[in-house]
C-alpha cells in the first residue's frame, strides 16, 4: 500500500468518525427537545410522564 492509498484511507475514515459524531448530536439534541419541562421545578421529564423524576410532583396532562 503506498503512500497516496494510505491518505486517502486515513482521510475516509476521519470522515466516517465524524459523521457518526454529528449524527449523535443531532439525536441527543432531539431528544432534548422531546422532554418535558412543565414540571414545578422546571426539570425536564420524559414524554409520558406523570410525575416528576425530580420533585416528584404530579405533572399536568399532555395535550395531543
Amino acid at each position: 500500500m503506498g503512500p497516496a492509498t494510505f491518505s486517502i484511507l486515513f482521510i475516509v475514515g476521519i470522515m466516517v468518525i465524524l459523521g457518526v459524531l454529528i449524527m449523535n448530536s443531532g439525536a441527543k439534541r432531539a431528544r432534548a427537545a422531546a422532554r418535558r419541562a412543565d414540571a414545578p421545578c422546571g426539570h425536564p421529564n420524559e414524554p409520558g410522564a406523570q410525575f416528576c423524576s425530580r420533585c416528584g410532583e404530579k405533572l399536568p396532562d399532555e395535550e395531543t
